[in-house]
This record gives C-alpha cells, sequence and structure tokens, in this order.
C-alpha cells in the first residue's frame, strides 16, 4: 500500500532540494475508496495548510505517479471552483490518462515488471468506480489545462 511511510525518502528528498518542508498525505484509496476519495482528502488537507495561514503562493502540489496525476486534477478542481492556487505544480511521471491511450503503456510491458498493462487497467478501473476513464476529473490528460499555475513535469 502507499502511503507517506512508502514515499518517506522521495519527500526527503524533495524536501533538502527545494529547501522547504514537504507535507505528505495519507489519502484513502481505491478499491475500497474510489474517486473521488483520494481528490477530497488532498483538498483537506491543501485547506488545512493554508488555514495554518500558510500562503497559496508558498505552496506547491507534487506527486509521483498517480499521486502527480493526483495533484493536476487538485490543481484544476481548485481553479475550477476558483479557489486559491498553489504557485507550482511538480508531477513526477505522473499517470494521466487512465484510458492508456499512449504507446508508452504497450512499450513498456515488456521492461516493466510492476506497472504491466492489465495491473494499469484494473487499478485505472478501481479508482474511477465506474465513471469514464476519459474523464478529466480521472485523466487530467484529457482536461482543460489554462489557467494552472507553472506545472513541471518529469518522465522517464
Amino acid at each position: 500500500m502507499l502511503s507517506p511511510a512508502t514515499h518517506r525518502a522521495l519527500a526527503a528528498h524533495l524536501a533538502l532540494a527545494a529547501g522547504c518542508p514537504v507535507y505528505s498525505v495519507r489519502y484513502r484509496l481505491a478499491p475500497e475508496h474510489p474517486h473521488p476519495a483520494a481528490l477530497e482528502d488532498n483538498l483537506a488537507a491543501y485547506h488545512a495548510l493554508l488555514a495554518t495561514g500558510l500562503r497559496p503562493d508558498r505552496v506547491a502540489l507534487a506527486g509521483d505517479s498517480a499521486g502527480g496525476g493526483l495533484a493536476l486534477v487538485a490543481a484544476l478542481r481548485l481553479r475550477d471552483v476558483r479557489g486559491p492556487l498553489p504557485a507550482a505544480l511538480g508531477l513526477i511521471s505522473p499517470w494521466l490518462d487512465l484510458t492508456l491511450s499512449g504507446a508508452s503503456v504497450t512499450e513498456g510491458a515488456a521492461t516493466d515488471p510492476l506497472l504491466t498493462p492489465s495491473w494499469l487497467r484494473a487499478s485505472a478501473r478501481a479508482y474511477a468506480g465506474g465513471r469514464p476513464l476519459d474523464d478529466p476529473a480521472l485523466s487530467p490528460l484529457f482536461a482543460d489545462l489554462h489557467g494552472l499555475p507553472p506545472v513541471m513535469v518529469q518522465g522517464g
């Protein structure tokens, strides 16, 4: 199970590189908690940080893999409700397309022992909870990205 504990080293490296605190969110996971549970948890954590007096222009949302997609979806939701946007987004190999329409899914299948197409399909269906996989709230690759703060995407 992914959690702040499994990503502690990554969070520590980000904190060291950025020279600032990093907060990890323990958000609810599918299949027990399909979309929008993880999004709601991440937005609640963001608003809790702001409630401490931290200004949004001093906050970046970041995530790795599914967490990267979640960070982008959170920023899209904040933009759509005209909430305070973070200063930036940092997306590390983000999962942005739950339809698995990109060539990287099939091209990587022979060399990636963990992220197999069948596992990705099952994970996408579990997270979607019956919603269409091309819904931009699930697959931000299909979203209108105007009006977002600066975005850095790293992929491998």
